[in-house]
């Protein structure tokens, strides 16, 4: 008995250690105003959780104590609580309209609410379990798991809260103290491969499972979770790019609808004038010149180029599916045949910007267009030998790095006209292995430091904002005008010929400007986007498929091919990167559940040797069953060197209430190791099969 009390207070103590580490990562990622409320009532629910375990009899009130000490620790989590009047009933409303917030994806911000509750959640369910149940591999388990999800999400090292798990796993089993740390030492191995793997291989991890989390991203899952909050980054069009950088997530409300034969890119503006930060651009207002002309019922006059190259024409429909006062529309040439409801006098195009504004009297929702789509006509682009290098097409900050025109020039090495120079750095952005595509990795850019150097150079992690900026800027560090563009990509089809484009489908590329023979043409340097065809923002291609390298003969080549043709294939090449990166999402999940399962075999290895050892009994194969029997039980209690078996099964019934099955097991078995035949014990072996605890330990 003695010996139980001390197994049960070393493991409350190891307990109280675990979810200390726990509460460590927790409340670095969720920030909380009173932390130490959060690790007091750990320690709290040790103690009452070893308490119920000691006089069990008293369970009522040790439920009652737990229950009393979260719901107080909760308030105490919650500062404003008294200066608003707010008591348990307020928020337990709260809570609850928080929970309908989440379902819903609805806008609450109850961060730090759900913050508070799920910690002391967290907390009680490592001590009950592991302390009340004496299940602490268990509460080791969920711990090891929480720091696994912490760091594929939020990048923390973790490597003191890995060694401390090691620590737990080794000396869990100490309370027994009769040695035999074999079982702790195998946890321990397991759990340091996994843990100290992850923290000293972050940055393999990192980039094995960026497609992952751009995965659970593109499903709505961040969506979901992050509605709950305010000022949470998302995905999505808006006028302010002064300060970029930083994660994203997904946005899912739809924006438009487009009617297309061939999907596009839609352009809602540019920017010009970048500051280190981010995009800057002058006022937009109809005091602008009004550049749209009517012309036999159509509207003319967004066009760029005089002699570009351009698709076949085609019909367009775009239909806002929310209030906004802007239309994205196609890079080339554009008419606008019909709105619906209102008038052309409701449209205003903003040339310099490349903008089109929808008056509010009107309330313009649909937009009928015929569209040529400008092409890339790599020839005749090679010969435009004049730069249009005034303006604000060229404008650095004047601390832009040394390096980052060193980058340019170093990239650009063998071409020698600016097309051949912007297919360069755009084939470097899209292809070198060193940069990688996520709006969930991306990190803010530090104080001082340049927003495309810090991409660049150091986090090298981006999205589209980060590898469009990069590539204006390296060009126009070559002298080369270019400018930013952002709207929407081509959205997802829906059948029909019909594509829904919602905020997750806010994009931002670069353009380069040709002279005004050929105006402005798209590039796409973006991982995942566009195409090297001769129309790169017509089509969403793989990365690997963008990846290859093109030459320029190759891209001219191209150029011929219809836009049907290249959809199909570029559909196709579409349908199997999304099937690779699927198998390989496949891949991860069967690796950590086969991890998983792996574990719990070593774990509940003895309860399994008692059940098969069950099975299919005979008095032939009897005595091997029972000596496999007997290693289950050692679990339970192990049998010194000098005990006789008789002995041995005393302390086992004593130990596991088995009403006498092991000790006629024990008598069957020395009869027949004697040669004296007895009946075969059936019902008494699966008694004690049966009656061996799953998580079965010897205390």
């Amino acid at each position: 008995m003695r010996q139980r009390k001390l197994g049960d207070w070393w493991r409350a103590a190891l307990m109280l250690w675990l979810i200390q580490v726990m509460l460590t990562p927790f409340l670095a990622v969720n920030a909380l105003d009173h932390p130490w409320v959060l690790r007091g009532v750990g320690v709290a629910a040790v103690v009452l959780a070893a308490g119920w375990r000691r006089w069990p009899r008293w369970r009522v009130l040790w439920v009652l104590a737990l229950v009393g000490a979260s719901l107080g620790s909760w308030c105490a989590l919650l500062p404003d609580m008294a200066k608003n009047n707010r008591n348990l009933w307020t928020l337990g409303r709260e809570l609850a309209q928080a929970w309908q917030g989440f379902v819903t994806r609805g806008g609450v911000n109850v961060a730090t609410l759900l913050a508070a509750l799920l910690g002391l959640l967290f907390a009680l369910a490592l001590a009950v379990l592991g302390v009340r149940y004496a299940h602490p591999y268990l509460a080791l388990l969920l711990v090891l798991w929480y720091l696994l999800m912490v760091h594929a999400i939020n990048g923390n090292a973790l490597v003191a809260e890995s060694l401390q798990v090691m620590a737990i796993a080794c000396l869990i089993n100490a309370g027994s103290w009769r040695g035999g740390l074999g079982r702790g030492a195998v946890a321990a191995l397991i759990a340091g491969v996994a843990v100290l793997g992850v923290a000293h291989g972050s940055s393999v991890l990192d980039t094995a499972t960026v497609p992952v989390r751009n995965w659970v991203n593109a499903s709505g899952l961040y969506d979901v979770l992050l509605a709950m909050t305010e000022d949470t980054p998302r995905t999505g069009y808006s006028d302010n790019d002064t300060t970029l950088g930083g994660p994203v997530y997904d946005d899912t409300t739809p924006v438009f609808t487009v009617a297309t034969k061939t999907p596009l890119y839609l352009r809602v503006t540019v920017k010009t004038d970048y500051s280190g930060r981010g995009w800057q651009e002058g006022p937009l207002s109809r005091d602008q010149v009004q550049t749209l002309t009517l012309d036999n019922g159509t509207l003319t006059g967004i066009k760029d180029a005089k002699a570009a190259a351009y698709a076949a024409s085609q019909a367009v429909t775009i239909t806002a599916k929310t209030p906004v006062d802007y239309f994205g529309l196609p890079n080339g040439d554009v008419s606008i045949t019909a709105v619906s409801p209102g008038s052309f006098n409701d449209l205003f195009y903003a040339a310099d910007f490349a903008r089109l504004f929808r008056g509010q009297s009107g309330g313009i929702k649909k937009l009928s267009l015929r569209v040529k789509p400008k092409k890339r006509d790599a020839a005749a682009l090679r010969q435009v030998g004049d730069r249009a290098t005034e303006g604000r097409t060229v404008q650095l900050p004047e601390k832009l790095p040394a390096r980052i025109k060193q980058l340019a020039t170093r990239v650009t090495a063998d071409a020698t006209n600016d097309y051949d120079r912007a297919v360069a750095i755009e084939q470097f952005l899209k292809t070198d292995p060193r940069f990688t595509y996520s709006k969930v990795d991306t990190p803010k850019t530090p104080k001082g430091r340049d927003y495309v150097d810090h991409f660049l150079f150091t986090s090298k992690v981006g999205y589209c904002d980060n590898f469009s900026s990069a590539m204006v800027v390296m060009l126009r560090t070559l002298g080369v005008p270019a400018r930013w563009a952002k709207g929407f990509n081509q959205g997802t089809a829906m059948g029909n010929d019909t594509y829904a484009i919602t905020n997750a489908n806010a994009h931002s590329w670069p353009e380069v400007y040709f002279g005004p023979k050929y105006g402005w043409i798209d590039f796409e340097p973006t991982p995942g986007f566009g195409s090297s065809a001769a129309t790169p923002l017509t089509l969403q291609t793989s990365a690997s498929s963008s990846s290859a390298s093109a030459s320029a003969s190759t891209q001219s080549s191209a150029s011929g091919k219809s836009a049907l043709q290249a959809a199909s294939q570029s559909s196709a090449t579409v349908q199997q990167t999304q099937e690779a990166e699927g198998h390989s999402l496949w891949r991860w999940a069967l690796a950590v559940i086969a991890a998983a399962l792996a574990l719990l075999a070593w774990l509940l290895r003895r309860k399994l040797v008692a059940r098969l050892a069950a099975v299919y009994l005979t008095p032939q194969n009897f005595p091997r069953r029972y000596r496999l029997l007997l290693y289950a039980l050692g679990g339970v209690r192990r049998r010194p060197s000098g005990q006789n078996l008789v002995a041995y099964a005393a302390a086992i019934e004593a130990r596991l209430s088995l009403d006498g099955a092991f000790a006629t097991l024990t008598a069957a078995y020395e009869a027949s190791v004697f040669g004296h035949h007895q009946a075969l014990p059936l019902t008494a072996f699966r008694r004690v099969s049966h009656g061996l605890p799953w998580l079965s330990r010897r205390l």
